[in-house]
């Protein structure tokens, strides 16, 4: 009886262990993917308490990225069995704290645990996290029961590779826009999904107009004649008739920076190609790619394609970095978060045709037309960007998992011979 309640445990204890670690590991992976991402979502942590400069912010991100990756990592390969154990709990236990904060006072909505790839309402999160420190209550008491699968000579060896991966994706998506993007303004998404819906599948509103005199009150529909002016208005009141659906993305507008002219529509239902040179804030943009960009809007220009310049940005901003960069495209004002969501890059380019997304670039692979008589088609962008989004992520996931995988069974091969090696030696030694 004893034995079995003895592997119930056991079960028990490397289930929970391996739903911490796969979890670990999946978090780890999805902020190093977004590091931008990850970084705006710290500074709303922070932002009530402390102001911490964007370069510091990076680096605390990049910390706790690798930190809960290598902690997955070690708990998954049962490296360090109880030091990893230790330290996996209270990490869980100040993430549970953290989401505790969170719950009660609300500060923000989504708590980012997992980027852009799953989002959970701060309950959600609260009760995850709970769940994970039982788990991780659970592999504390009974660490060395854990099963291992390398030896101590290649716990190394997984550690460090699985440092440098995480560090190089962290490197490779911060430079050069997310490998795996789940924003909705991804490669292959379509901008008019995004921001709006058919008129079809709008909401309905019966909307009347709320009047009094004195004591006397009156509702009348919206189309009916307004009362006279011995009458005041007191609201407007907007009954639903049929629910409907709202678009992914809520309040996206364009507006030109200098005559205020709405330009959303002509940007969400061009049926050509049009390039969006996005910028949440042109005082902070790079420069570094200032003659790609210049070359691109020319080269827009030379062949009949939109180019427009995004940025949420202040007028002075706006201004000077049409002046410092001697700047011939149209300058256009749009709202923060939105323009955070469409790039993570300051600034980031991106190819549409026919309001959908085909092609992101970021301010350090900005392309240069320098065959400024060849078409987007004869150039492969209108093709390359979801091919080139689709082998990336393959790519990524080889190079996690194909390692590994070689370490695993070098280390499995070479006990496999020590083992046999010693039943070798034993033979000789009792004959």
């Amino acid at each position: 009886m004893r034995n079995i309640a003895k592997l119930a445990f056991g079960f028990i204890l490397n289930l929970c262990r391996f739903i911490l670690a796969f979890t670990l590991i999946f978090s780890g992976l999805v902020k190093a993917n977004d590091p931008v991402g990850t970084t705006y979502k710290i500074q709303e942590y922070i932002s009530p308490f402390v102001s911490l400069g964007d370069n510091v912010v990076v680096w605390f991100a990049g910390l706790l990225v690798l930190i809960e990756f290598l902690l997955g990592i070690g708990l998954l390969f049962g490296i360090c069995k109880r030091m990893m154990s230790r330290a996996v709990f209270i990490f869980v236990l100040l993430m549970t704290l953290i989401t505790v904060y969170v719950y009660v006072y609300n500060p923000i909505s989504d708590c980012g645990c997992f980027g852009e790839a799953l989002k959970l309402t701060n309950s959600q999160t609260l009760l995850k996290n709970i769940i994970l420190l039982i788990c991780a209550s659970v592999v504390l008491v009974r660490p060395n029961w854990q099963t291992g699968f390398v030896s101590d000579h290649s716990s190394s060896l997984v550690l460090s590779y699985s440092a440098l991966f995480i560090s190089g994706v962290m490197m490779f998506c911060y430079l050069f826009l997310p490998v795996m993007d789940y924003s909705p303004f991804r490669i292959g998404s379509n901008l008019r999904e995004t921001v709006s819906v058919p008129d079809s599948l709008r909401p309905v509103y019966d909307v009347k107009l709320h009047y009094k005199k004195g004591h006397d009150n009156i509702v009348i529909d919206l189309d009916d004649e307004e009362p006279d002016s011995t009458w005041e208005y007191v609201q407007t009141i907007r009954i639903l008739k049929k629910s409907g659906k709202r678009p992914k993305v809520d309040n996206f507008f364009v507006t030109d920076s200098l005559s205020g002219e709405d330009l959303t529509d002509d940007i969400v239902y061009d049926d050509g190609y049009c390039f969006l040179l996005v910028s949440k804030d042109l005082g902070e943009a790079n420069q570094n790619s200032v003659n790609q960009i210049n070359s691109m809007a020319e080269y827009a220009q030379r062949n009949g394609y939109s180019f427009y310049c995004l940025t949420a940005g202040d007028s002075i901003s706006s201004s000077r970095w049409a002046y410092e960069t001697a700047a011939e495209y149209q300058i256009c004002t749009s709202e923060e978060n939105i323009l955070k969501a469409m790039m993570h890059s300051n600034p980031g380019l991106i190819l549409m045709h026919d309001g959908k997304i085909i092609k992101k670039w970021s301010t350090y692979n900005m392309p240069d037309a320098t065959d400024q008589d060849k078409s987007i088609e004869e150039l492969g962008w209108d093709k390359k960007g979801l091919q080139n989004a689709h082998r990336r992520k393959t790519l990524m996931m080889a190079a996690l998992v194909l390692p590994l995988l070689c370490i695993f069974v070098i280390d499995r091969f070479a006990r496999l011979m020590a083992y046999l090696r010693a039943r070798r030696m034993k033979a000789k030694r009792s004959a």
